[in-house]
């Protein structure tokens, strides 16, 4: 992934990303895709954990009406995109990204919406938290449902280390250089 061209991470990492989802549910965690009459979004940006998805579906359902996501679900692959882009000078316009391993959005649990001031008080009936309405308003959280960022991240390393068996990195969720090189050099299609 070091050498991404191009500013879409979503489509750019969506083979990597898909391994990670299907190593996720593997490790007994519920990732699903998000009901394409309820949520309008691209690619993998339409995956939550399962919890979070029900209850956004049931929040749009209440007002009979479909959200537009920007963001939802990013693998730490792709987290690990745009906290680069961040790093350099906010290239491709990213102003603000986590490090891999410390966002809600790899977690499952968090979604992005332009149109916020809708439906911010429809997705707070449904437990939805408008967690940063000054710095990041069109940020979302869905806090009933588990904390799984770090494991987003295990995810891939256990991917890493069962594909590079000659290069294994520790198994603990955690970024560090060795997870960081791992990132860089992990094929975007996956393996």
């Amino acid at each position: 992934m070091g050498t991404l061209g191009g500013c879409d991470s979503s489509s750019s990492t969506a083979g990597i990303t898909t391994q990670i989802v299907a190593e996720l549910n593997s490790m007994g965690y519920s990732f699903r895709g998000l009901d394409p009459n309820r949520c309008h979004c691209p690619g993998f940006t339409c995956t939550l954990q399962s919890s979070a998805a029900s209850v956004l579906e049931q929040a749009t359902a209440s007002v009979s009406d479909y959200i537009t996501l920007n963001s939802a679900f990013r693998s730490s692959a792709e987290q690990y995109v745009l906290y680069q882009w961040y790093l350099a000078g906010h290239k491709c316009g990213i102003t603000l990204a986590a490090m891999p391993g410390q966002s809600n959005h790899e977690g499952g649990r968090a979604i992005d919406t332009s149109n916020y001031d809708y439906w911010t008080p429809i997705l707070a009936r449904y437990g939805w938290v408008h967690s940063y309405p000054s710095s990041d308003p069109v940020h979302f959280d869905y806090t009933a449902a588990a904390d799984l960022d770090s494991k987003n991240l295990l995810a891939f390393q256990r991917l890493w280390n069962r594909h590079n068996p000659g290069s294994q990195i520790a198994e603990d969720g955690e970024y560090g250089p060795a997870t960081a090189k791992a990132l860089y050099n992990t094929p975007c299609g996956g393996w």
